[in-house]
């Protein structure tokens, strides 16, 4: 057997080789039964407590309430995209906040099934924002995380249109807002994102800005 490498992608992953030994055992030969599981009935009282178990771990390690259930669905990745708006939406009413690709594919199937509001998306933004749990703004004086992405055209051409202004106007430092291809405002009392910027880009913008004064 050649070495084992890991697998960094987001699933499916490596596993421990305790866990992959454990369910090569449970495929041959389940619990001394003669049989491994897959060759089990899914009616069977081994199999029903080893999905009572899974669903108790589940049911633990994701801090669900008492009146939430975990259930165990057929497909994975996008087919939960519309098996969940099918089953619960049903032409009701649902709001989901677009955060990243994903999320937008999981708005077009929703859409099929129901009336679907979007109170958040930053996709004009490429996705840098993020609101925090139980809030929908994306304002970074609101708590919504950052991340740092590259300008895009549109954005170079912005900047470099507005620049020769700025300078003029002895602005070294303001902050611009833009969605998509339009920029929204100019803000030259209050910029914010140097302690972002900072984090993000590993920079020190307070001193460049100083020894720019």
């Amino acid at each position: 057997m050649t070495a084992r490498v890991h697998n960094f992608s987001a699933g499916p992953g490596v596993l421990p080789e305790t866990v992959l030994q454990e369910v090569q055992d449970s495929v041959w030969n389940f619990h001394g039964r003669g049989a491994g599981l897959l060759e089990s009935s899914h009616r069977c009282a081994e199999f029903e407590a080893v999905i009572a178990s899974a669903r108790e771990r589940l049911h633990r390690l994701l801090k669900c309430d008492e009146d939430q259930e975990v259930m165990f669905l057929h497909g994975g990745a996008r087919t939960q995209f519309f098996q969940i708006p099918m089953n619960l939406l049903r032409g009701g009413h649902a709001v989901y906040h677009d955060t990243g690709t994903w999320s937008d594919k999981a708005i077009i199937e929703a859409r099929r099934f129901g009336t679907v509001d979007v109170p958040f998306s930053s996709q004009a933004e490429r996705y840098n924002r993020v609101p925090q749990p139980g809030d929908h703004r994306g304002n970074m004086h609101v708590g919504a995380t950052v991340e740092s992405t590259d300008l895009s055209p549109t954005d170079k051409k912005i900047c470099d249109s507005i620049g020769p202004w700025l300078k003029e106007s002895n602005l070294l430092f303001v902050g611009i807002d833009t969605i998509g291809p339009l920029m929204t405002e100019i803000n030259v009392t209050s910029p914010t994102g140097i302690r972002e910027i900072n984090r993000l880009m590993d920079r020190h913008l307070e001193r460049e800005i100083t020894d720019a004064v």
